[in-house]
């Protein structure tokens, strides 16, 4: 009797962990879908897709609610699309739905703001990057208790990144490669706002908080 009740205590709780990873699965492959069909859209030369942040701020709208989800090229798109995979992969159990789309969105807005109050000299901005730093920050920051040693590790890596792309830069091949200067500065930004916002969001369930070993719903 205790064996059985403990099984069938536990199916909700799978079920629950199941859907909210499916729906996490499902908010990336939106993204990857959204974010090419915008790549269309550039190729055709629809420049206002960008944050051009020496336009008017009425030409500026557009491009805060898209830079984020179009890339200057193909090879800058299927570069940020792996990023997005791999960081979502790495700390899986930490996310859901809510925390994603929170975290996505505070990250976007603190690129836009960064770009526009602190680096006056990038005319232009566009790529997912900036957010994916802020993922990965988030992303440790959630699993710290659970995975303490791993989210160190991610997070010491990624400093030591940022301290040398602020340093050096990056090399001009991945400029080549990728077809546009590198915006170095989008990666601090996101990675410092990801990190931050982590600390809040975190709190949203309350005692029902989620830990890297204990997946659920906020």
């Amino acid at each position: 009797m205790i064996r059985r009740h403990a099984t069938d205590s536990a199916a909700p709780r799978d079920r629950r962990v199941a859907l909210q990873r499916h729906s996490v699965l499902l908010f990336a492959l939106t993204l990857a879908f959204t974010s090419g069909v915008l790549q269309l859209l550039a190729q055709q030369g629809h420049e206002h897709l960008f944050l051009n942040l020496d336009s008017t701020a009425a030409g500026v709208l557009p491009g805060v609610l898209t830079a984020h989800l179009v890339h200057v090229s193909w090879m800058h798109y299927l570069f940020n699309l792996v990023g997005l995979a791999l960081v979502l992969s790495l700390f899986r159990e930490v996310w859901t739905p809510l925390r994603l789309v929170a975290i996505f969105l505070i990250c976007a807005l603190a690129v836009d703001a960064g770009l526009w109050w602190l680096s006056p000299q990038v005319p232009s901005y566009a790529g997912l990057s900036g957010v994916l730093h802020g993922l990965l920050a988030a992303g440790a920051v959630f699993a710290w208790r659970g995975a303490g040693g791993v989210a160190s590790l991610v997070l010491l890596g990624t400093v030591t990144k940022l301290i040398w792309e602020q340093q050096v830069r990056p090399s001009a091949g991945m400029s080549e490669l990728i077809g546009a200067p590198v915006i170095v500065d989008a990666h601090l930004y996101g990675f410092a706002a990801g990190a931050v916002a982590a600390l809040f969001v975190g709190r949203l369930g309350g005692r029902r908080q989620l830990q890297a070993a204990s997946p659920g719903w906020y």
